[in-house]
């Protein structure tokens, strides 16, 4: 039989995947109100994550290390750095912008969910 600790474990993954998939949909969503539906969707997984996570928290089963300042700072300029090089190197990334990405840019490969190769920028 199943311990609390390990369902709630358990639980925790699967939100985790959960929310990962409906991210991984949205990124391939050109259709506006589908994005809305799925990011919609994927900020309710991630509310649910967070009472799992305090749940776990509040017993003693799930103790991750504080991240300094610092740390999410360093993180964001990394990102940050990516993002202009993308742009730069891209051609239909920089003209499209972070924006415009969902709304009819159409950054998928291929996927069903509305992707369209003739919205791409040229």
């Amino acid at each position: 039989m199943l311990s609390d600790r390990d369902i709630l474990t358990d639980c925790l993954a699967s939100q985790k995947h959960i929310a990962h998939d409906y991210l991984a949909c949205a990124n391939h969503a050109d259709d506006p109100q589908l994005l809305n539906v799925l990011m919609n969707l994927c900020a309710e997984e991630h509310q649910t994550r967070l009472q799992i996570y305090q749940a776990m928290h509040q017993r003693g089963w799930y103790n991750p290390q504080p991240v300094a300042v610092q740390q999410v700072q360093q993180a964001q300029q990394q990102f940050n750095q990516v993002r202009q090089r993308l742009q730069s190197q891209s051609p239909a990334f920089a003209q499209a912008g972070m924006s415009g990405y969902g709304q009819g840019q159409g950054f998928g490969q291929g996927q069903p969910w509305g992707y369209q190769e003739s919205r791409l920028p040229q």
